[in-house]
Order: structure tokens, then C-alpha cells, then sequence
């Protein structure tokens, strides 16, 4: 695979070279979210969010009106949590949310359809992230998240990558299987 930074919207991303000579571009989310929909009334991680649970499911998720199936988010988690703690794979373009009252009344313009696909032993925390040279620049930290979803620059990406795989070895095999199966 072969990859080679494209300009997508007002952001870079990569864009990945498959098998058989056709090309999609990769692109990365990262989206933010609240306690309600992150942890049980029990103060525990929701289980039907983590991808090793009987119960995870396939779920919709609001998003970008931009987001393409085939996307990657990193999911983070606003207080009391303030980290990235999950990977999802998008599973449908968005679509509009304009004929669901109650996402209207939660400011939810376009959902998806998602996949988690791992959950971070070990979460990135706000603290790392501010702390961190490359990352200061990102216009979603300099906002301190504040929206629902940002895309991630492949500079960006490429630092957030190298953050997670630190304390979680395993994402590594993640990303290479997430890459085959694009």
C-alpha cells in the first residue's frame, strides 16, 4: 500500500493506494462525545461500546455531513473522562438527521452508521495531547473539542497514531487490519 497526501475540503488526508489499481481516500474523524453516551448510570464504560462485549453492537453515531463509509474516528471522551479511548469504523455516508426530533433537539445534524473497532487499553488523555508539540497546532485541541466532530489532518493522524500505539501495542495490529480490510 501506498500513501500520498491529498487535499480534501480545507484538510489533508492520505490517500491510500489498494489492490487492483483503485484508489480511496483515507480519511479521519475525530469525534467528541459526552458521559451519557460513553458511560453506564453505574459511572462504568458502556458495554455496548466496547468491541469485546456480547452486547457491542452495530450502532449509528452523529457525525460530519463530510463522512464517507470506509472513514476512521477516534472517539473522545468529554469530562469526566477528557481522553480518546475509542476506534470506530464508519459504516454508511452520512445521511440527514432533519426528520428526528429528538436529534434536532440535541443539535445532531447527520448520523452514520459505526463499527467500534477497538477500544484503547490505555486512553490518550487531553493533558498528553495539550502537551505535545505537533498537536498544540490542531485547530480541534486549540478549541478544546468543542463541536462533534473535527476531521484529523494527516499530520495530526499521524501523531495521534504514534501517542496510542505507545501504551497500546496492540493497535498496531488494529491499524495494519484495518488497512488490509480498506
Amino acid at each position: 500500500m501506498q500513501f500520498a497526501v491529498f487535499a480534501w475540503g480545507k484538510f489533508r488526508t492520505a490517500e491510500l493506494k489498494t489492490l487492483g489499481g483503485q484508489t480511496r481516500m483515507q480519511r479521519y474523524w475525530l469525534w467528541v462525545t459526552r458521559p451519557q453516551y460513553y458511560l453506564e448510570p453505574d459511572g462504568t464504560d458502556r458495554r455496548d461500546i466496547d468491541p469485546l462485549s456480547s452486547v457491542s453492537l452495530q450502532e449509528s453515531w452523529t457525525c460530519h455531513k463530510d463522512t464517507k463509509k470506509g472513514d476512521w474516528a477516534l472517539l473522545y471522551r468529554t469530562s469526566p473522562k477528557c481522553d480518546i479511548a475509542y476506534l470506530m469504523r464508519v459504516g454508511s455516508d452520512a445521511y440527514s438527521l432533519a426528520g428526528n426530533p429528538d436529534a434536532l433537539q440535541k443539535g445532531w445534524s447527520y448520523g452514520c452508521a459505526i463499527r467500534v473497532i477497538h477500544k484503547f487499553r490505555k486512553p490518550l488523555p487531553l493533558a498528553t495531547l495539550r502537551d505535545d508539540p505537533v498537536l498544540q497546532k490542531w485547530g480541534a485541541l486549540r478549541c478544546n473539542f468543542q463541536g462533534i466532530a473535527f476531521p484529523i489532518e494527516s499530520q495530526y493522524w499521524q501523531r495521534l497514531s504514534q501517542l496510542l500505539r505507545g501504551p497500546n501495542p496492540e493497535f498496531v495490529k488494529v491499524l495494519k487490519n484495518l488497512e488490509r480490510d480498506s
